[in-house]
């Protein structure tokens, strides 16, 4: 009998405000990996080397994130929103943040 085994994504999060990396943690486990980086320095590097299936940034600018070719969320805490590819705008919670992603990831139109 062959087990296949499930590997969770990779989800990578430029942050700014370091609370916002442990807020997403609790709400992402079971559902990513997500790898948490403070969003100053060459992150372009950092992103080409990880490549993550997808990626949170914490501005209005996605900036490098933009060019990997992976599913890019923004993260405005200003403005307490969330950006979806899609184009849609959804309130900055944890679990709106993880719903969107899921949905990403899963080919949805969020």
């Amino acid at each position: 009998m062959t087990q296949t085994v499930r590997t969770l994504p990779t989800v990578a999060l430029l942050y700014d405000v370091p609370l916002l990396a442990e807020a997403l943690a609790d709400v992402f486990e079971g559902f990513a990996e997500l790898r948490a980086f403070r969003a100053d320095g060459d992150a372009a590097g950092l992103l080409r080397s990880l490549r993550p299936d997808a990626v949170i940034v914490e501005s209005a600018d996605p900036g490098d994130a933009a060019d990997l070719g992976a599913p890019v969320l923004r993260v405005d805490l200003k403005r307490n929103i969330v950006s979806t590819p899609a184009g849609e705008s959804l309130p900055a919670t944890p679990t709106a943040i993880r719903n969107a992603l899921v949905a990403v990831l899963a080919g949805g139109a969020s």
